[in-house]
Formats: C-alpha cells, structure tokens, sequence
C-alpha cells in the first residue's frame, strides 16, 4: 500500500502517479505523500521493526508493494562516532555515515533501488542516463536485478569500478568524450527510442531513495535532528534529498519527532541577526557547490525562501564564503 497523494510540478503541474512521467524543461517534479494517513497508521515503533535496510522506511515511499522491491540489501549504513575529529574541531560529538557499506560501494544505491522498484511496477522496459560513474555502476547493477536496462553514458574518465559495474551487469555502457553533450544525446536516444529519461532530476523517484539518507539519521539519533550537516555535493541532489526527509518528518501531521525538543529549532530559528547570518553562511556555501542552474535555484526555492534568507544571499557574499571553504 502505498502513501503518495499526487506528484506535483514546481511549475504548478499535477501529474498522475499511475504511468512513469519526466520534468519539463525547467521543472522539478516531487512526489507528495499523504501525511495524515501515515500518522494514523504508522508509529516510530514500526519503522524500529522492519527490515535492517532502507525498505523500513517503506510508508514515505513511493511504492506499491514493498516486499516486491528491487533490493541488494541497500541503506541503514552505520553512523559512526569520531571522537578524535570532534576534539579536533571543537565540538562535542562528530559522527560520519558510512555510505561505502551499500553494495556498489556509495549512496547512489538507494535512489536507484527505489526508482528501479517503481519503475518495474509501472511497466517500464528500458532506463537511460549520463552518469559521470557511480550512478551508472548503481542503477546497472538495480536494472539487471529488476529484470529491465539501463543505458548508460559515462565520460571517458569515469572510474574503472563504475565502468565494471555497468559490464558486469550485462547493462549497455558508452563512453562519451564530449560529456557536455551527453544530456542531449540521452534526451534525443529516449525520444527515438521510447526509453525513460532518468537523468538527474527529469523523474521523481531517485530523489525519494536518497531522502532515505535523511531519514536514517533521524532515527539513529533517536528521532531528532542534528544540529548541522557536512554534506560533500556534486550535483546537490543528495542534499536536497536529506532536507526532504527532515521536511517530511517536521510536519507536524508526522509525529516522529519532537521539533520543540531537539537541537534542530536552534539550528532552524532565524529570528536573530547572528542566528540568520550563521544560516546564510551555511547555505551559501552549500549553494555553490551546486552547478547545475535548475538545481541551484530549486536549493533556493525549497530552504532559503522557506526561512526568510533569500534577501540576505547577495553575490558578493556568496563569492566571500566560498572563498573560506578549506
């Protein structure tokens, strides 16, 4: 039984949740859940009691039949104490996700698990992206479990590991020298071929594995929030995953977590100058790791509009604090 109410647009579109669909040009598309319902019918108790992976997380899914996911046993990494890098930095308690430990070796394993799952119930033959390597090693690995293939487009410097994946998967992979026009060959191959474009951010459901990330950390610090999060970006879309999770889990409709009560409503409470300027810090330097425009600007849109911090982005000061990160 699935949870989702409607996928929606950030352009305003609603979109069905029965057929796969892909973003427009300039759109993001976000899978809504019925959060009322989940309150109803699931407690922190439940998620405690499932599966050791990411299919506890099953409710805030966008699955039909979890017990028919396309799984490798992915997600529930360990958070793990580094008292030695928390004395070095000044702080109380540091803890790293070890992400190495989902089978293809990074996280990219959870939004291709959970895509790949939903795709099979939705019929879906063939899957393409341009992967720089990681993704195209994860979701080659998930295609060949699910039974459907993945085109895959990696540059010609993609790791050898990425590209080992996709071969041993039996899943078809091509080396691209001009990476820059590899989003354009996958769009024109899909169209010629009626293949499903999944590269970042034209389809909903990778976004949902990620957020999983967000969701992990919650519960293993005894469902409340850390009060910051170091995330490495390339794209950004892990990091806008996470906030997706945190955002579902503060709804005050889900009654996971205490929000009064947890070191989360300091790092969240702009009411005062120096709580705001420590926010903008934080995000600008966040922002501008990202490099893609869309992605950028849906970053903006879902945190910094959200609490107030738009105004306080300026240019200048987004090129000052990025020019203090080591």
């Amino acid at each position: 039984m699935s949870y989702v109410s409607r996928i929606e647009s950030s352009e305003g579109r609603s979109l069905p949740t029965d057929k796969p669909c892909t973003a427009l040009p300039g759109e993001i598309l976000s899978v809504r859940y019925d959060l009322d319902r989940v309150k109803r019918d699931v407690a922190p108790r439940d998620i405690e009691r499932g599966p050791a992976n990411l299919w506890r997380y099953a409710p805030l899914l966008p699955v039909d039949d979890p017990h028919a996911a396309v799984s490798l046993n992915e997600g529930y990494t360990p958070l793990l104490q580094a008292p030695r890098l928390a004395r070095a930095l000044g702080l109380k308690n540091v803890a790293v996700k070890d992400e190495s430990r989902n089978p293809s070796g990074t996280f990219k394993d959870r939004g291709a698990s959970v895509a790949v799952s939903r795709y099979v119930e939705l019929g879906v033959k063939t899957v393409a992206h341009n992967s720089s390597g990681n993704a195209g090693g994860a979701w080659s690995l998930y295609a060949a479990r699910g039974g459907i293939t993945c085109v895959n487009l990696l540059p010609t410097d993609a790791q050898p590991s990425s590209l080992q994946h996709c071969r041993a998967s039996g899943q078809p992979a091509f080396l691209v020298e001009n990476w820059h026009d590899a989003g354009r060959m996958v769009a024109e191959a899909c169209e010629r071929n009626g293949w499903l474009n999944i590269c970042t951010l034209k389809e909903p459901y990778r976004l949902e594995g990620k957020k999983t990330m967000g969701l992990e950390i919650a519960e293993q610090l005894g469902w409340k929030m850390p009060a910051a999060i170091f995330y490495p970006m390339g794209g950004g879309l892990g990091a806008i995953a996470i906030w997706k999770a945190f955002e579902e889990l503060l709804k005050r409709s889900v009654t996971f977590i205490d929000y009064k009560a947890n070191e989360f409503q300091r790092a969240g409470n702009f009411d005062s100058p120096e709580g705001k300027a420590e926010a903008v810090r934080g995000l600008v330097q966040s922002i501008a790791k990202i490099g893609d425009q869309l992605k950028r600007s849906f970053f903006i849109k879902e945190v910094a509009e959200k609490y107030n911090l738009y105004e306080s982005m300026l240019y200048g000061e987004l090129e000052k604090s990025t020019r203090r990160v080591p």
